[in-house]
C-alpha cells in the first residue's frame, strides 16, 4: 500500500507525462529531464497488472488549482485524476483549503506498507528522508490519519476536481 499526502503537486504516481515534465523544467533542479521523467512514468507500472499496488492518496486542494504547464495540461492532468481514482485500488481524496492549517501543513510525505515493514518518505527539494523507526512511522500514520478525517469523501472529491477542471481556462 502507498498513501502519499501531497501539498504542493500531484503525487507522481498520478502524473501525466506533460504535467510531469513541466514540473521537472519548472523545478530547475535536474538537467536530464527525459530520464527523470522516463523513471518516474515508469514506476506508474506499480498500479498497474496482475496484482497492482493499493494507492490511497490525499491531495491539498491548491495543488489542483495551480496550472502547471498550462491550463490544457492542467486540464488533461485533472481528467486523468479523474480517470485513475475510478480503479478499485486508487482512492484519491481531497484536503479543502478551507480546513487552514492541519497537520499536513509543513510538507507533504508518504507512507509505505512493505512486506519488509512499514516505512515513511517525507519529501524535501532534492529529495527527502526515509523514516523507519516504528515509532516515527506511526506518528505519520497518525498526522495522514487526521489529515484523512478532515479531507472530502471520494465522490466529493471527484465532483470538485471535475469543477477545477472545468473552471481552468
Amino acid at each position: 500500500m502507498i498513501s502519499p499526502y501531497s501539498a504542493l503537486v500531484v503525487p507522481g504516481l498520478l502524473q501525466t507525462p506533460d504535467y510531469a515534465r513541466a514540473l521537472l523544467v519548472g523545478a530547475r533542479v535536474v538537467d536530464n529531464v527525459e530520464e527523470v521523467l522516463e523513471r518516474r512514468l515508469a514506476r506508474q507500472q506499480v498500479l498497474s497488472g496482475h496484482q497492482p499496488a493499493e494507492l490511497w492518496t490525499l491531495i491539498k486542494e491548491s495543488a489542483l488549482l495551480d496550472p502547471i504547464g498550462g491550463p490544457e495540461v492542467m486540464r488533461a492532468q485533472l481528467a486523468h485524476l479523474l480517470e485513475m481514482s475510478e480503479r478499485p485500488n486508487v482512492v484519491v481524496r481531497v484536503v479543502p483549503r478551507e480546513i487552514g492549517a492541519h497537520p499536513g501543513i509543513d510538507g507533504s510525505f508518504t507512507l509505505l506498507v512493505t512486506p519488509a515493514g512499514d516505512v515513511a518518505r517525507s519529501d524535501a527539494v532534492g529529495g527527502g528522508r526515509v523514516v523507519t523507526d516504528p515509532a516515527k512511522v506511526r506518528g505519520y500514520r497518525v498526522r495522514y490519519d487526521r489529515i484523512g478525517a478532515d479531507s472530502l469523501s471520494r465522490g466529493s472529491s471527484r465532483s470538485l476536481i471535475a469543477q477545477v477542471m472545468e473552471a481552468m481556462k
